[in-house]
């Protein structure tokens, strides 16, 4: 061995436990500026919320898990969804499983992009499978619905004829709610035996979990067109706007007839 060779090995011997300790302290800081931006956006999302605060807490070990999560994200996209993550979570503990985590944890930024587009088209769990056109125009195509299968957002994509029923939520006449995003179908007529259906690609429980997560507005075009489909089976479609009150209860107002 040189001794060259032999100073430079000595020098390593020496650095090595420094150039670690800096590497972990700045693995470490930069965790905690991801987890802090992704707190700073749970933070936004539940400034202006009206809903009251439930009894229920978030668990701890799912709060480690978020902690986790989040800390691993430098995007700002992947960062906004850790946030809406821990608002939804503190606003009904329980609505986003510890999959539903790993989920989110292993999408990339453009995935994480897709599924926002197609939040806006989230109608009660479902997308309405005969409003082409308007998904079209959002850029999303059947290749589209196909990859969202394909990664466990959708299921149905290609079973020609599924459908979606509903059944009246009271005994005494028909009523029935179906919310996107910030707006809501209020459907009701005489008959409480009345049930409407839907063609739709149905999403799955992690898909509607993930979908809530979505910044887009409602698609007022795409939710016309759902409205026009039920109303043809013989309901009155109300399109309002609505906001939650507590958990599956909301409240509705400056809506009109379709």
């Amino acid at each position: 061995m040189t001794q060259r060779r032999l100073c430079y090995l000595q020098y390593s011997r020496l650095n090595l436990p420094t150039t670690v300790l800096e590497i972990s302290v700045a693995d470490s800081l930069r965790r905690e500026v991801n987890t802090t931006r992704a707190l700073l956006r749970a933070e936004e999302e539940l400034q202006d919320d009206t809903q009251e605060p439930p009894e229920a807490k978030v668990d701890d070990d799912w709060l480690f898990r978020w902690r986790d999560c989040a800390s691993e994200v430098s995007g700002e996209e992947l960062q906004y969804l850790w946030g809406k993550v821990l608002a939804g979570e503190v606003k009904a503990p329980g609505s986003f499983s510890l999959r539903t985590l790993e989920f989110i944890r292993n999408l990339s930024t453009q995935e994480a992009e897709i599924i926002a587009v197609l939040s806006e088209f989230n109608i009660a769990g479902v997308v309405y499978r005969e409003a082409k056109e308007c998904l079209e125009d959002k850029g999303v195509t059947f290749d589209t619905l196909l990859y969202m299968q394909d990664i466990g957002v959708l299921s149905g994509v290609e079973a020609i004829g599924m459908s979606m029923n509903w059944k009246s939520l009271d005994g005494t006449s028909f009523k029935q709610v179906l919310t996107s995003n910030s707006m809501a179908l209020i459907l009701s007529g005489d008959d409480a035996g009345t049930a409407i259906s839907l063609p739709i690609y149905k999403l799955t429980s992690i898909g509607q979990q993930v979908l809530r997560l979505g910044k887009f507005g409602p698609n007022i075009d795409y939710l016309k067109k759902v409205g026009e489909h039920l109303k043809g089976q013989g309901v009155n479609v109300v399109l309002a706007k609505y906001y939650d009150v507590a958990p599956g209860q909301i409240h509705w107002f400056d809506g009109y007839n379709l």
